[in-house]
């Protein structure tokens, strides 16, 4: 049986975006799809919902304290 990886046992913090944002991804897709909620898609919209969550998320696990300073450092 294949044994889960820990998020914070990734091996540099690309690899713990990647982990996370199939996760994500996956779950908001699985739940818009049976009816919890519809993804609203904007004209002009600059990213999917999944990459906000992942980068606060991310962040949570990381524990960074500042939010502002975490979003900066990202971009």
């Amino acid at each position: 049986m294949p044994t889960k990886e820990l998020p914070l046992a990734q091996g540099s913090v690309e690899d713990l975006f990647t982990l996370i944002s199939v996760y994500v991804d996956d779950d908001l897709q699985a739940a818009a799809h049976i009816g919890l909620f519809v993804l609203p898609h904007e004209v002009n919209q600059k990213g999917r919902y999944s990459e906000l969550m992942t980068i606060a998320l991310v962040g949570e696990l990381l524990g960074e304290v500042s939010e502002h300073k975490w979003l900066a450092q990202v971009r």
